[in-house]
């Protein structure tokens, strides 16, 4: 009994830590893009450089992914991530790393006026 409850603490405290290093992931609505294609933007307004994968989905059963890139934001930087069909097509941007959530903005632009969707 005393060994199952060691490893019942052990296997907590290691879904613990699992948890406490898992990415962050802030994610765009669903929008239509068409032949002019869209950039997923991303802008770090906080005080560290962040690592964050960007990824242009398109909106489907399969969730295929049309671009994507790793890149290092600096603070008060900017990048972003673009992608364009034949057709007119739903995406959404999906971005992910080890950051804090008020440090990044995230936006999909939309074509040549740049609509922009927020992310969250």
């Amino acid at each position: 009994m005393r060994i199952f409850a060691i490893a019942a603490a052990l296997g907590l405290s290691l879904a613990l830590g699992a948890s406490a290093h898992a990415d962050t992931v802030m994610a765009t609505p669903v929008y239509l893009i068409a032949a002019t294609g869209t950039t997923c933007a991303v802008t770090n307004v906080g005080k560290k450089p962040v690592t964050v994968t960007i990824q242009v989905i398109k909106y489907s059963e399969a969730g295929d992914v049309l671009q994507h890139s790793t890149q290092q934001v600096e603070p008060n930087g900017s990048t972003g991530q673009g992608a364009s069909t034949p057709d007119p097509t739903y995406v959404y941007c999906r971005v992910s790393g080890k950051f804090s959530r008020s440090s990044l903005r995230v936006a999909g632009l939309v074509g040549a006026t740049s609509t922009t969707i927020p992310g969250y």
